[in-house]
This record gives C-alpha cells, structure tokens and sequence, in this order.
C-alpha cells in the first residue's frame, strides 16, 4: 500500500499536509518502523532499519520513472532514513524505560 501511494500520480496526501512532503515521509517511516519493531522484535534493529532504508531508496528509485509523473529527491530519502532512526532510539528508550521500572531494588 505504501508503494502504490508513493509512485501513483497526484498529491492526495501531500495536500492534506499543506504540501510538507517531508513531514509525509517523516510520518509514512515512522509508522511502517513501529509496525515491523512490534511484529518482529527479535530482529536485529540495524538490518531492520537497512531494510526499510533500502525500501525508501527503491521508492524513489522508482520515482524517477516518467511513466509514474514522479519526482525522485535525495531530501525524501534522507527524512525517511531520519525517521526510521528516530522512532528506533523512542521505541529502544521506552523499552528500556519500562524494563528498568519492572526490576525490583
């Protein structure tokens, strides 16, 4: 569904945002980080992150297509990568937070 939404023509989702692409990215990213955290919490947080960065490349790899009337941009790339980490540091430290109050002193 992400995919389809990041190469289909128009800009439904960006003018919801008054246009803030990044903002878009930032928030798509994020989501799709928590998700696959929660789904798969015993895999390795670093390949978890190079997989949905990898994942972000490919989208706008596939943008710079003229049949999908897309623009590629580094700058979209660079706010998905910043999400993915930023909501793996939140996730880890909550985790970490909550194990720390459940031990007994």
């Amino acid at each position: 569904m992400t995919f389809f939404a990041a190469i289909s023509p128009g800009q439904v989702f960006s003018q919801a945002l008054n246009d803030n692409d990044k903002l878009l990215h930032g928030l798509v990213f994020a989501c799709l980080t928590l998700l696959a955290r929660i789904t798969f919490p015993r895999l390795n947080g670093v390949a978890l992150a190079v997989g949905l960065a990898f994942f972000g490349a490919l989208i706008e790899l596939t943008q710079m297509f003229p049949a999908f009337k897309r623009q590629a941009s580094f700058l979209d790339w660079l706010a998905d990568c910043v999400a993915i980490l930023a909501t793996l540091a939140i996730y880890h430290a909550v985790v970490w937070l909550r194990g720390s109050r459940r031990r007994p002193e």
